[in-house]
């Protein structure tokens, strides 16, 4: 079974390693299908004709991509899967991600393609490949959406994978790797850095949000420092992105992670997600003291009927004083 995962182009000069998909090769690599290779058009800003010819010389079996939602990305995942399914011997056409995780049916009639994985993809994707392989009957396969001759299906979602220690480290190995440790998302430009997944989901509500999966789960901090460690050595790092839905979840939380950070002596610049309401001195003291150089606050609207009714659990007086609080550090 060839794999191709894509790495779409947004048309950026700068774009951050797609930790997803990068972990769902690991999965299924880990799981015997170690036939994978990385068509990386964000960097090389290769056109969808480029795609066309090299699957086309290259014959592999499955091709899949992810997206968030976006007016680009719909614009942008049609365009790949024309180029795609215009091939006369045609891979199967698997999407991910929280583009067309919530609406299924849209992007299968949209695009063309033939599955849409639902939620968190490392699971569902093996186990599609494993039915494709023997072929078996989709119905199976929990965590997906489907095209049956002119007829989608859409299969119960599966229980998402609660030990986050469990999983294999993103496959990074056949990236051109010093394109993304360059990345100078809010660095210097002697920074080199990566961004890593230290737990994932989150326990609030906001209306306006579109989870992949419910609740909220954490990797150990142990095993968090053991990956920033095995990046130092391999790539030089020196920063970590810590793209997590909400980093600063609770103090217990925090403390946990940032003391295993000093404890180490990590040495490392990191990014972090936070809300305004959970800020206080105690935890930017040891965030700072950790290596924290830059939180990524939601600040979606400064007005406290708007906060109420976007559910956001946050109030003006709550964003007035953890911003002063933040700058005071």
């Amino acid at each position: 079974m060839k794999i191709l995962f894509v790495f779409y182009d947004n048309e950026s000069r700068d774009n951050i390693l797609p930790l997803g998909i990068t972990y769902v090769a690991a999965y299924v690599r880990e799981h015997g299908y170690r036939d994978i290779t990385y068509y990386c058009q964000d960097v090389y800003h290769y056109s969808e004709a480029h795609l066309h010819d090299y699957i086309k010389k290259n014959h592999f079996d499955v091709v899949a991509f992810g997206f968030v939602a976006g007016y680009f990305q719909h614009i942008k995942s049609k365009k790949l899967c024309d180029a795609i399914t215009s091939l006369k011997k045609r891979p199967y056409i698997v999407l991910g991600g929280h583009g067309p995780s919530p609406i299924p049916e849209y992007f299968l009639k949209y695009t063309g393609a033939d599955a849409v994985i639902l939620g968190e993809g490392e699971l569902p994707f093996l186990n599609l490949i494993k039915a494709l392989e023997n072929g078996n009957d989709l119905s199976t396969v929990n965590g997906i959406a489907y095209l049956d001759n002119d007829k989608i299906i859409v299969n119960p979602r599966g229980n998402p994978i609660m030990d986050l220690d469990s999983l294999p480290l993103p496959y990074l190995e056949t990236l051109p790797i010093e394109y993304y440790v360059k990345s100078t998302y809010l660095t210097s430009p002697i920074d080199r850095g990566l961004n890593i997944c230290a737990q994932r989901g989150c326990p609030f509500h906001c209306n306006f949000c579109c989870r992949l999966e419910e609740g909220i789960r954490f990797r150990s901090p142990e095993s968090i420092v053991y990956e920033i460690k095995k990046y130092k050595c391999d790539y030089n790092i020196n920063y970590v992105w810590l793209f997590d839905e909400l980093f600063m979840i609770n103090e217990k939380r925090v403390f946990e992670v940032c003391e295993m950070f000093i404890k180490e002596n990590l040495n490392i610049k990191y990014f972090c997600t936070g809300r305004l309401d959970k800020v206080n001195t105690r935890i930017l003291d040891i965030m700072k003291r950790s290596g924290c150089v830059a939180i990524d606050y939601g600040i979606e609207q400064f007005d406290d009927v708007a906060l109420k009714k976007m559910n956001k659990s946050l109030t003006t007086e709550n964003i007035e004083e953890g911003i002063k609080m933040t700058l005071s550090k």
